[in-house]
């Protein structure tokens, strides 16, 4: 029997997050002790956690989960593991061990359960990780997701905030994918209208990363919750700087902008547009297409690309690796610079 699993869910994917401004204030509450072997922690709301074991060995440890964006439970699977494991690659580093996390109505047949593993472990045999174990309750919302170990050397980290003036800022894949799973989950799209989305959904970002180790790159992060607005903000508010952002340089998926302009929007978009919006300045832009900017800034992603950020002399032969790996839909979207706004 045909179950549409989006329904046990009252959102999908990343667009289930809780929004930056309350996650703020939630962790408010959470002590980041000091200690010397802490390489990263709570600052910043970096990618994983990092503790340095010895010298030349540190443990990266993260946790993500997901609600159904899609009604397939082996695509589901997939693309939660590929959320979950992009985690490790962003951080440079190389997913060791994984943990089965798994929320689940009653009402939810065994055999849906297994494609979901099913669809996970396909992920993680191909991220050369382990499944070692895990934890399910009963709940009655379903989701599914990953708490990971992974392994790095303590000199090859890369974080999110260490951008320089006039680097040039690349992003890996399109954005624009939470509306159009939202829009999917109300359905009026079908499965085959949103492929390039899954597609990309359920592409590992090891293969970028892989690409990324051989250049000397300044900071590194995935999109996805807070939408590329938020993760670019992540990555210039500590130093306070800017950037210029070419709008039409920013590979979007076909229509995700249309249905914003026809009233359809995801869980978060609003309240993201509402943190990114004292950091953007929108130029001469007119209203609608300001409106417009803003939501497909503000767009959540799940397994979303990674914004890179490189010097300008090595940054074009990047992209040029990442397109002839593959990874076709990499473009430099703008620059670092010092004016402490993003300008479009």
């Amino acid at each position: 029997m045909h179950i549409d699993i989006t329904n046990f869910s009252a959102y999908g994917g990343c667009s289930a997050k809780i929004d930056n401004e309350k996650l703020e204030h939630i962790k408010s509450a959470v002590i980041n002790k000091n200690n010397k072997n802490l390489l990263i922690g709570l600052d910043n709301n970096e990618d994983a956690a990092i503790y340095k074991i010895s010298d030349d060995f540190a443990i990266i440890t993260t946790v993500d989960v997901n609600t159904p964006l899609i009604n397939d439970p082996y695509l589901f699977g997939q693309i939660s593991a590929c959320n979950a494991l992009s985690d490790i690659y962003a951080k440079g580093g190389t997913p060791l061990t994984c943990l089965n996390i798994c929320g689940c109505p009653e009402t939810v047949g065994n055999d849906i359960i297994k494609e979901i593993f099913f669809g996970a472990q396909n992920k993680i045999d191909e991220a050369e990780a382990l499944i070692v174990g895990g934890h399910s309750i009963k709940d009655p919302q379903l989701w599914y997701g990953l708490s990971i170990t992974g392994s790095i050397h303590p000199e090859q980290i890369w974080k999110n905030n260490t951008v320089d003036i006039g680097d040039v800022i690349i992003l890996t894949k399109p954005i624009g994918a939470g509306i159009i799973f939202s829009v999917y989950k109300a359905g009026l799209l079908s499965l085959e209208e949103i492929k390039s989305c899954i597609k990309e959904a359920n592409t590992l970002n090891k293969y970028t990363a892989q690409i990324l180790k051989k250049y000397n790159i300044s900071a590194v992060t995935d999109v996805t919750g807070f939408g590329l607005g938020g993760h670019l903000i992540e990555m210039i508010a500590p130093k306070k700087y800017g950037i210029d952002l070419d709008i039409n340089s920013i590979p979007v998926f076909d229509n995700a902008i249309q249905w914003y302009d026809k009233g359809f929007s995801t869980s978060i978009t609003q309240k993201n547009i509402t943190f990114i919006d004292k950091y953007i300045d929108y130029n001469q832009f007119s209203r609608n297409r300001i409106t417009q900017h803003a939501n497909i800034l503000a767009d959540p992603q799940t397994n979303g690309g990674f914004l890179v950020s490189a010097n300008n002399k090595i940054a074009h032969q990047v992209v040029s690796e990442l397109k002839n790996a593959g990874i076709e839909n990499s473009a430099i979207i703008g620059c670092i610079t010092n004016t402490g706004k993003i300008k479009i």
